[in-house]
């Protein structure tokens, strides 16, 4: 997967991070799949926890936070940082 930047570069994602919410089923998670198998860092968060659970089991290096990331008392923001 390649994206084209605004200077019609094209752009890998190696090494790259990359966040995705709504990420532990569906297009979200194919997605996810995609940029792994692109060599990107990939961080996942959603509501449900054991569909996360499962899309790490199925993608050991894909990171997961449990969040609602609509709820601004959510402990787990994964974009604190």
């Amino acid at each position: 997967m390649q994206v084209i930047n605004a200077n019609n570069n094209m752009m890998g994602f190696e090494f790259k991070r990359v966040v995705i919410t709504g990420g532990s089923m569906g297009i979200g998670l194919h997605l996810a799949k995609r940029f792994i198998e692109e060599g990107a860092f990939v961080m996942v968060c959603a509501r449900n926890p054991s569909a996360l659970e499962k899309a790490k089991r199925g993608n050991p290096s894909l990171e997961i936070v449990q969040c609602d990331i609509t709820n601004n008392l959510c402990p787990g923001k994964p974009l604190k940082c």
